[in-house]
């Protein structure tokens, strides 16, 4: 059987990093474009619950912010079925990230930010050839 999916999108949420028993994790939504508009002429989104684990989730926790441009592939998985407040039973389900590609190109969130230098000026004679 195969599982795998791949999807685009942009990080909804601040990614939230964890430790695991014994190995990171790291859960955000990613909204997901759909190809054509709603009847009311807007486009809608689809949100997918991703978890990652590993050196993948100490990516997603350097490199990764809300409203950034990434594509993930990984597979479908169902979590533990739980009751939530009104006694509804439901049924969770997630993409388990194996692989991020970045679509947004920008530097990890943590970086502080750089002064730029004033330029230094040359003169013409100030150059041997």
């Amino acid at each position: 059987m195969l599982n795998l999916c791949e999807f685009q999108g942009r990080i909804s949420n601040v990614p939230k990093y964890t430790m695991g028993e014994k190995t990171p994790v790291a859960r955000f939504r990613l909204a997901v474009q759909r190809d054509f508009k709603g009847q009311d002429g807007k486009v809608k989104a689809d949100y997918i619950d991703c978890s990652a684990f590993g050196k993948n989730a100490e990516v997603v926790d350097k490199y990764c912010r809300k409203g950034q441009m990434i594509i993930v592939k990984g597979r479908f998985q169902n979590g533990t079925p739980y009751d939530d407040n009104q006694g509804v039973r439901r049924f969770p389900s997630f993409l388990n990230i194996e692989k991020i590609y970045f679509v947004d190109h920008g530097t990890p969130k943590n970086q502080q930010e750089v002064e730029e230098e004033e330029p230094t000026v040359v003169q013409m004679g100030d150059i041997p050839f």
